[in-house]
């Protein structure tokens, strides 16, 4: 019998749009029978896997994509419950969701709270709207001010650095006001 902490990666594909950037695979504008059908295809991937997993101890799992949070948090509820049911979570475990701020709703981080997740990942990815425009997001900063409000306890964002003709100072300079716009630091 191994006894070794494992990881688990769930990617969701489904996004509302597909941003310029990114090179993950993803697929915009999903019927809910092919969302369906996908997470049933994990459910069985789970499943198969039960021996690998009851072996070891679960001490991270990530859901990521394309964007975990356009779809239904049943799916989300349903996947973490199954992963629990079959494996041995750490009651430790770092449980994280990438979420877009414009797709957060009271609800839907209710359900995400009631499934465990600890961790949230929410994509901002600049602080200017003619740049997030330009790299095809469709959240600005008003979505991420109200995501934010929902998530207070939660800290943890992404910011593109490199982008087109940013030079480091530049750079710099707003992540500094967006940290202490946001009160990152304290």
């Amino acid at each position: 019998m191994k006894n070794n902490n494992l990881g688990i990666y769930i990617h969701i594909p489904f996004c509302k749009s597909k941003c310029f950037y990114c090179s993950f695979y993803s697929c915009k504008d999903c019927l809910e029978d092919k969302i369906q059908e996908y997470m049933d295809a994990i459910a069985q991937e789970i499943v198969a896997n039960v021996e690998i997993l009851s072996e070891n101890t679960i001490d991270t799992i990530y859901i990521g994509g394309g964007t975990p949070s356009v779809i239904n948090p049943k799916y989300i509820y349903q996947i973490l419950q199954l992963i629990k049911s079959c494996s041995n979570v750490a009651e430790n475990a770092e449980i994280t969701i990438e979420i877009n701020p414009e797709t957060l709703t009271e609800e839907k981080l209710k359900v995400y709270l009631d499934a465990g997740i600890n961790r949230v990942s929410m994509g901002l990815q600049s602080i200017h709207e003619n740049i997030l425009k330009k790299i095809g997001r469709n959240s600005f900063l008003e979505d991420f001010k109200n995501a934010y409000n929902m998530l207070i306890k939660y800290r943890n964002r992404k910011y593109i650095y490199g982008y087109n003709n940013r030079t480091s100072r530049r750079y710099y300079g707003r992540f500094y006001r967006y940290c202490k716009i946001y009160s990152v630091f304290r």
